[in-house]
């Protein structure tokens, strides 16, 4: 069931999702008058509220499913103005019809990413409240990775069961801090006491410790709070998903959920889980910033809002205002709230300290990458990357994606299977390149120095499993600190020109492309490889680009080491602190020229207790810094930049002296950057059918 983009749904008049919310009938109210219980009206009555909890109820034209029914009448929630109902919100109602799709066709359940304040916690322990009371031998489980997740979603539970009408409470047999557990008790003929009633139970584990708590019991539903802080979430839901199976079909329901600006770099399974949700069974279910954004959404509660920052007062639903007031009933103004989101942003962003600006991105995020982003387990200067990020998210000018592609002959044939040198041939990307085969370029190649830019990759040896989804890097890093060529647009720093980060069909496609980034940029010795991936090393040895393999850095060798191989670098426990170390001392002097946000998000994420990340980006960083600390030459002219046989030319010097001077080649003189040094695509001449060729 995919996900659409939200439209409003505009409702008929009489719409009136929650018609017995606070509004119970004398008849039926057995807090005002106990006398009522058992009388046809009451139990009619009660009789019709079970069966639209349990089956859904139908108001002008739109279909309240069961649960959703349940919670907008009978969940009284802690509100702004103290306790409430919900309001109806169409957020809500996707997310429902969501539930009610994933158990009618047996999925494994839901993954969610989402916004703070979106009430996914209140839906989801109205959930675990519902099967209570209308499944007979409900059993239902909260889940998390820290203890005061668990704690804060029982919190919520309990809150829900002392505030509902007397007339749907449980009565409660077991209340600890492990289980909750309804019916009753009645005597045996021995004098004991037998449990009867729906034998409901609802546990509660924080799994930080061993994800095997729940093993061999059995769930209509699990959820899984704040996955994004759930280190062992992964191993969790393989322990606990036999319970919600019977035979090949699922029978009950994880709900695995995280927020914005809470997701740790630790917790890699929640993303596993997201990106790779159609192999898991799982639906996806994404709350960005402007969903459910008080007050923007039109139920006639805060049509106009007062900035708490600014005093400002502004219309919050002006795009509802074409409606009739029947009709906005739930929407939500999502383009006023992103603008709203926006204008914050741009506040906060003027702020000498920019942690405001870093949390507020966090807590509403526009994007699902924005989302993902944040704070791992490192020493980098976050505040800086962050900087960094807010200023170029969405300027399409910081880079281009292009496409490299071998140079043959006519019949197709790859011109280094001919025995030629190996030659690349460089095109804009166009809307029908798959993805896996566009890189992004910053600053193009300059084949007339030589070790000026120097390759990371951070690639894999196994094609896209189950267990095994991380992409691929490698990162192009130009040394501008060590040259003086600002006039030719290069930065007066280190910093990436050249990005592939992704994972083709097929692994070969993967190296193929790092070879092409070898050739295209000249990295003659200047790739370095992470040893652990020995197939890319072997596939650039067997295919014509051994030249360009790195060496083993052994300056960051371990003192006795037994490290044999010969090409690449393995970031062992001695080598990792080291390294870090540099990376570290990169973002302090040169992030600010790191033009591509996918390196800085992973920074933001990068977590330094798993040698093994999923950062790739850093990696290939690191790997290049690695050969850059280790070697021992500076860029210079190559030697084929300059003709060894010009025609003489004489030219006076500054004294006024007669000298000879060579005439560079035209190649030499060809500048590959406008005058101003901006290293910015707009400058270059580079239209849709131009491609650029070079050699090795």
């Amino acid at each position: 069931m995919i996900q659409k983009p939200y439209i409003p749904i505009v409702k008929a008049k009489g719409f009136c999702p929650n018609p017995v919310a606070g509004n119970i009938p004398l008849f039926a109210d057995s807090i005002t008058n106990s006398k009522v219980v058992g009388t046809t009206n009451y139990n009619e009555w009660w009789d019709e509220q079970i069966y639209r909890c349990i089956n859904g109820y139908d108001t002008a034209g739109v279909h309240i499913p069961g649960r959703y029914y349940f919670y907008l009448n009978f969940v009284i929630l802690k509100g702004l103005k103290g306790p409430q109902y919900p309001f109806y919100i169409d957020l809500d109602l996707e997310y429902y019809n969501l539930v009610e799709y994933v158990k009618k066709n047996r999925k494994t359940g839901i993954v969610s990413v989402k916004a703070r304040r979106k009430g996914l916690s209140e839906k989801a322990q109205t959930v675990l409240a519902h099967g209570l009371r209308f499944t007979e031998g409900y059993r239902g489980a909260i889940t998390a990775g820290i203890e005061t997740y668990t704690t804060g979603l029982r919190n919520k539970f309990e809150s829900t069961q002392n505030n509902i009408i007397k007339d749907l409470r449980l009565n409660v047999l077991t209340d600890n801090e492990k289980q909750y557990k309804i019916g009753y008790e009645i005597k045996d003929p021995v004098g004991g006491y037998i449990e009867e009633g729906y034998g409901g139970l609802l546990s509660f584990e924080t799994m930080y410790d061993d994800p095997t708590k729940l093993e061999g019991e059995y769930f209509h539903d699990v959820i899984c709070e704040e996955s994004g802080r759930y280190k062992h979430l992964g191993a969790t839901v393989s322990s606990i998903k036999p319970a919600l199976e019977f035979g090949s079909q699922m029978i009950g329901t994880f709900f695995i959920y995280g927020t914005g600006g809470n997701i740790l770099s630790t917790s890699k399974d929640f993303k596993d889980f997201w990106d790779n949700a159609d192999t898991y069974g799982l639906e996806r279910f994404w709350v960005p910033g402007p969903r459910l954004y008080f007050p923007f959404f039109g139920n006639n509660i805060e049509e106009y809002y007062i900035d708490p920052d600014t005093g400002n007062k502004f219309d919050a639903i002006p795009n509802l205002r074409k409606y009739k007031p029947h009709e906005r009933i739930g929407m939500e103004d999502v383009e006023a709230a992103k603008q709203y989101i926006l204008q914050k942003r741009i506040e906060y962003s003027k702020l000498p300290n920019k942690k405001k600006l870093k949390e507020h991105n966090q807590a509403y995020p526009l994007t699902i990458e924005e989302a993902f982003t944040s704070g791992g387990s490192n020493n980098f200067n976050d505040e800086k990357v962050y900087d960094k990020l807010f200023q170029i998210e969405g300027d399409p000018n910081n880079y281009r994606p292009v496409v490299l592609e071998w140079v043959t002959d006519s019949k197709g044939t790859n011109v280094g299977e001919l025995g030629l040198d190996l030659k690349v041939k460089c095109r804009p990307a166009t809307k029908d390149d798959p993805d896996w085969k566009i890189g992004y370029e910053y600053q193009g190649p300059m084949p007339e120095y030589t070790d000026l830019d120097i390759g990371g990759v951070d690639g894999y040896n196994q094609d896209k499993t189950q267990v095994s989804s991380s992409l691929g890097a490698m990162v192009v890093m130009r040394q501008g600190n060590k040259v003086n060529l600002v006039d030719r647009g290069i930065h007066k720093g280190l910093y990436p020109v050249f990005l592939y980060y992704k994972r083709p069909p097929r692994k070969e496609e993967f190296f193929d492309y790092c070879l092409r980034v070898a050739v295209y940029y000249k990295l003659k010795r200047n790739v370095m490889v992470n040893a652990e991936q020995d197939f890319v090393i072997d596939y650039f040895i067997k295919n014509g680009g051994m030249n360009y393999l790195s060496v083993r850095p052994k300056s960051f060798d371990a003192p006795k080491t037994k490290q044999i191989h010969k090409y690449g670098a393995k970031m062992t426990g001695f080598s990792k602190e080291m390294i870090l170390g540099v990376v570290q001392t990169w973002v302090e002097n040169y992030v600010d020229l790191c033009n591509f946000p996918e390196i800085l998000r992973d920074l933001l994420a990068y977590d330094e207790e798993y040698i093994g990340t999923d950062w790739d980006s850093v990696d290939a960083i690191a790997y290049a810094i690695m050969r850059i600390e280790d070697m021992r030459t500076r860029p210079r002219q190559a030697d084929d930049a300059v003709d060894k046989n010009p025609d003489p030319e004489w030219v006076k010097d500054s004294s006024g002296n007669i000298v000879l001077r060579s005439i560079p080649t035209e190649e030499a003189k060809k500048p590959a950057y406008n005058e101003e040094g901006s290293g910015r695509w707009a400058s270059l001449d580079f239209d849709s059918e131009a491609t650029r060729d070079f050699t090795d």
